[in-house]
């Protein structure tokens, strides 16, 4: 395997075959055959998406509807764009 992969890993082959053992020996020894260090390395993983969607959800309680509030103008502040101010200048008119 070593040297079928050489060609294509060039130097890093051996690298690649001393973790695909230890990964192998791994989940040879784990009643799941899954290796512990990949189960770890998921479970920190949802362990840091979770807490930023409790980031998140805290910020978003903190200002729950202020946001909306902001965001949406008000009818008084919208300025009407008069016919005129649309027309294009003259050197761009198609006439």
């Amino acid at each position: 395997m070593h040297v079928n992969l050489t060609p294509f890993l060039e130097k890093n082959t051996t690298l690649f075959m001393k973790e695909l053992w230890s990964l192998l020996a791994s989940a040879n020894q784990t009643a799941s055959h899954i290796p512990q260090a990949l189960l770890e390395a998921q479970k920190a993983k949802l362990d840091a998406q979770q807490k930023a969607q409790q980031a998140i959800q805290a910020s978003h309680v903190n200002r729950p509807c202020m946001s909306i509030m902001q965001e949406t103008p008000k009818r008084d502040t919208v300025k009407r764009v008069s016919d005129k101010s649309l027309a294009l200048p003259p050197l761009f008119r198609l006439e």
